[in-house]
């Protein structure tokens, strides 16, 4: 497993519950741009429209060495899921109000998968925990 892409604000603003992996759709030129790890997760999340997954708001840059036009670097695209896992994600996060998103993206022989996590908004107090928590690890690793 290869990382290209890593969203570091997942696990400061989500409590992150259930794992899955997904392969994505994407086009030639984008699979270059991510194999150079340009790429950003950060804002990015998926639905789930007519039993099919959707990533949303994924920003993959140009590729350098691009000649062709690209329009829209934060294009909606497709993840590809059985249906029986997309169907058990939404039923899962519509009885527990959560939210589906991305958390890494990596290369498994040769494919590009996106680890998805289904996880649940942290409140305002429960982020100070987090930072408190960093903190005391920090002091402690120091002495």
């Amino acid at each position: 497993m290869r990382l290209l892409v890593n969203n570091k604000k997942a696990k400061y603003n989500y409590e992150l519950l259930d794992k899955y992996e997904a392969g994505i759709s994407l086009s030639g030129n984008e699979v270059k741009s991510l194999a150079l790890h340009h790429g950003k997760l950060d804002d990015s999340y998926v639905i789930i429209r007519k039993n099919e997954a959707y990533l949303l708001n994924l920003l993959i840059p140009k590729y350098k060495f691009d000649t062709s036009k690209v329009l829209n670097e934060t294009r909606t695209r497709k993840l590809l899921l059985h249906k029986s896992e997309i169907l058990k994600i939404d039923l899962i996060k519509k009885q527990h109000s959560l939210v589906i998103i991305p958390y890494q993206i990596y290369f498994v022989n040769n494919k590009i998968k996106v680890s998805i996590y289904l996880a649940r908004p942290k409140k305002r107090y429960d982020k100070r925990q987090t930072i408190k928590e960093r903190e005391i690890n920090k002091k402690i690793r120091k002495y």
